[in-house]
């Protein structure tokens, strides 16, 4: 079974570097989708992937073989996957803005890429990364500590070096990191508030979990957060920052994997260890229910609406179905 990755504390350091001579952006026109297919659509992929991230209506996905590529459409209506990059080891963080593409890979190492030139490259170094968002175009990274970063130059480390920081988000200039904790800790702070750019603390005791998490979202009001256990938790994104002791769910999942979910529209959505996808309504009455999609944990899961879901399964399949309307074959 695989176990959780915990960052162990090295020494930062940044560099710059031109772009290895293998490698250069593929100049492949990538699709806007504008509507979900009509039945459920799946591809073979290599491995699971690391990221799956929407931008601009154009589909995105890094895999643990160390690819970046384009989801579009073949001439029969499925899916398939145009490599637009590839480097040594697992990419994460994986961000896509106009034409520039940044990620950092496992290593430590940091790409700012121009999609539309295999020129315009960047790369430096921190160390050993758990996990990675960005801040009004700059990278912040999640080690044994959180490093902001711009444009190829460490700016500021801060946070709590006592446990490795194990996922975050950014709701407005304000930080939530998530930091390694096991059932001995004696802290409820598991996440932590920082402001930014400074790096201050501004909020603790957002959770009562020692356990540690695998991911964080923000769905307005709330930041949603689901642990290596299966709970999730919500708190306040706003101060006072307050956690929603009476919001209690839980999801099925194999422990140690780092399972990703989304959330809009007033859902939850996250992928459980029997390859279904729990859907579970933020208002009202609570709506629960479960969509049979595979047979192996759907570890990766991002919603482009409340509907239209896009999920990766520990084997290696990529899913794009309408949950209000799957009809998978």
């Amino acid at each position: 079974m695989l176990k959780p990755y915990i960052s162990k504390r090295r020494k930062t350091s940044h560099t710059s570097s031109k772009a290895p001579e293998d490698s250069g952006i593929k100049r492949i026109c990538t699709q806007k989708w504008t509507s979900p297919p009509l039945q459920a659509l799946s591809l073979e992929l290599k491995s699971h992937a690391s990221d799956i991230v929407w931008s601009e209506g154009r589909l995105f996905v890094a895999l643990l073989t160390g690819e970046i590529g384009v989801i579009n459409t073949n001439v029969e209506g499925g899916l398939t996957m145009a490599i637009l990059y590839n480097v040594s080891t697992i990419p994460r963080g994986l961000s896509i803005s106009g034409s520039c593409c940044r990620f950092v890979s496992l290593n430590g190492c940091c790409y700012k890429v121009d999609l539309s030139s295999s020129t315009n490259f960047t790369q430096f170094s921190v160390g050993t990364v758990n996990a990675v968002v960005t801040w009004q175009d700059n990278l912040i990274l999640g080690c044994n500590q959180l490093h902001l970063t711009q444009n190829g130059t460490l700016l500021r480390t801060f946070g709590n070096p006592s446990h490795a920081v194990s996922a975050m988000v950014v709701v407005g200039d304000t930080l939530f990191a998530a930091y390694d904790y096991n059932q001995y800790s004696s802290s409820n702070n598991s996440i932590l508030g920082y402001s930014l750019p400074e790096g201050a603390p501004v909020a603790a005791g957002l959770t009562t979990s020692l356990t540690s998490y695998t991911c964080l979202r923000h769905a307005p009001p709330w930041v949603y957060g689901l642990t290596l256990e299966g709970h999730v938790t919500r708190f306040g994104a706003e101060p006072p920052y307050r956690p929603d002791k009476n919001f209690r769910e839980r999801v099925a999942i194999s422990p140690g994997y780092r399972y990703q979910f989304g959330v809009a529209g007033g859902r939850f959505v996250c992928g459980d260890d029997r390859g279904g996808l729990v859907v579970l309504s933020l208002e009202g009455r609570g709506e629960r229910r479960t969509v049979a999609v595979t047979d192996s944990p759907l570890v990766n899961v991002t919603l482009r609406d409340k509907s239209w879901v896009v999920a990766c399964s520990w084997d290696g399949r990529l899913f794009m179905l309408d949950i209000d309307n799957p009809k998978i074959n």
